[in-house]
C-alpha cells in the first residue's frame, strides 16, 4: 500500500514521518519502516471511519430520498 498516489516513500524522511505522527497523536518510536506502516494504518483507519460515517449519516438519507421510496 502506498501512503498516497504520487508519494515516493523513499523520499520521506523520518522527521516528516514523525511530524505526521505527532500531529495525529500517534507513537513516534520505531524504524522508518515502522513509522510508515503506522502512518498507513492511520490513513486507512481515517478513511474507513469517514466512509462509514457518511454511509450511515446524511448521505444515506439522501440516497433513500432520491430512490423514490
Amino acid at each position: 500500500m502506498h501512503i498516497a498516489d504520487g508519494v515516493d516513500e523513499r523520499k520521506l524522511t523520518v522527521e516528516l514521518c514523525k511530524a505526521y505522527l505527532r500531529e495525529n497523536g500517534l507513537r513516534l518510536t520505531g524504524t522508518k519502516s515502522v513509522l510508515l506502516e503506522r502512518i498507513k494504518e492511520h490513513i486507512q483507519w481515517v478513511y474507513c471511519n469517514f466512509v462509514s460515517h457518511f454511509s450511515t449519516g446524511i448521505f444515506a438519507g439522501l440516497h433513500y430520498f432520491n430512490s423514490g421510496l
